[in-house]
């Protein structure tokens, strides 16, 4: 299974946002950090779940 184009637009965006999180580095944003990285591993699930689907169908 690969990742569409509009997946992996989205995780960049998302990695940037975690650089800038990280670059700042005040201890505040460590939930955003994870807040963040979540939702790239929910989308990257997502998107399997949708293939193997539509496969099935």
């Amino acid at each position: 299974m690969k990742l569409t184009a509009k997946t992996i637009d989205t995780i960049n965006l998302r990695l940037e946002k975690v650089k800038e999180f990280i670059t700042v580095n005040n201890g505040a944003d460590l939930d955003n950090i994870k807040d963040e990285l979540f939702e790239i591993v929910q989308q990257i699930e997502e998107e399997t779940h949708r293939c193997y689907n539509d496969k099935d169908a």
